[in-house]
């Protein structure tokens, strides 16, 4: 008879005689406890059950009733879970390093931050939290249900850990996976993760730096709202150029009648390329040469603001 120590490990016919003495798996505790290696606990009715911290190694769950289990860092690698229910169940840090979870139901289950490497996900994750968990080297298969998985801040744990190369490749996965199952939403998220782990993971100063840039300035494509920050302030700072030139460096430059409002409304013509019309004859100097510099730097803002809206509203 075991103990559940890790010399004297729990076996089958402790569990049952434990759920027995119990009147049933429903709030019995099993955590911290250690159960023998690859034991078979196929088909059992576990609902309910803690097992948090517990150590089933390579055990046999095919089939098992585990809704409602406490299942936090629990030990679970290399265990058989196909076709095992686990609805409701609390998976918090828990370890399934290369378990079989075929068609297993894994319905609004906690499994934030758990470790899920080598694992196929081929199973029902509708309703389960996903944020932080490791995914190195999982497969996600066509039929597996991940439509409505929460990610939270779609940061997984090997983005976490520093593992930026893994992370690359899983986010890469994960945006083909939503975007064959047509969800272009979080598609894109992942794709911005995708992308921020491959700056993060640069080795050269100059791919850092040119993945600093695409991500401060537009968000890798995805940050319209960015690029409409860079322009209400690129419109602004010019104005304030403009009108300092006018009012301090007349002979450099000037803008007539020389105003706030004016220098306002000439920077914005400038940088939309509107046209000036009778405005030319009011400039000299240089603001005439700082007005065509930032024409230039309006057509590209524009466009690259045209670009990432229609890329982000026409998926």
């Amino acid at each position: 008879m075991g103990d559940g120590t890790k010399k004297k490990p729990y076996t089958n016919k402790d569990v049952l005689r434990l759920i027995k003495k119990n009147g049933g798996p429903e709030g019995l505790d099993l955590s911290e406890r250690w159960f023998e290696f690859e034991i078979d606990l196929h088909g059992l009715d576990l609902e309910g059950i803690n097992l948090s911290e517990s150590h089933l190694n390579g055990a046999n769950l095919e089939g098992a009733n585990l809704h409602n289990a406490i299942l936090i860092k629990a030990n679970l690698p290399l265990t058989n879970l196909k076709k095992a229910r686990l609805d409701n169940a609390l998976l918090r840090e828990a370890n399934l390093h290369r378990a079989d979870i075929e068609k297993a139901s894994f319905r609004y289950v906690d499994l934030s931050w758990a470790n899920l490497e080598f694992v196929n996900l081929r199973a029902d994750f509708r309703g389960a939290g996903l944020w932080g968990a490791n995914l190195m080297d999982a497969e996600f298969p066509r039929d597996a249900l991940l439509e409505e998985v929460e990610w939270g801040d779609f940061i997984l744990g090997e983005d976490q850990e520093g593992w930026f190369e893994e992370a690359k490749a899983t986010y890469h996965r994960l945006k083909m996976w939503y975007t064959e199952h047509g969800v272009p939403d979080i598609a894109a998220q992942f794709y911005f993760r995708e992308k921020e782990a491959e700056r993060k993971g640069a080795s050269r100063r100059r791919d850092r730096m040119k993945m600093w840039f695409s991500w401060a300035f537009f968000g890798y494509g995805e940050g319209w709202k960015r690029i409409l920050i860079w322009i209400a302030s690129c419109i602004s700072l010019f104005t304030l150029i403009y009108f300092l030139i006018g009012k301090f460096l007349p002979s450099v430059g000037t803008l007539t009648p020389d105003t706030l409002t004016n220098s306002l409304y000439y920077s914005a013509v400038s940088f939309i390329t509107l046209g000036y019309g009778s405005w030319i004859q009011n400039t000299t100097g240089w603001v005439k040469g700082l007005g065509v510099f930032e024409a230039f730097i309006g057509f590209f803002m524009m466009t690259l603001l045209l670009v990432t809206f229609v890329r982000k509203w026409t998926r």
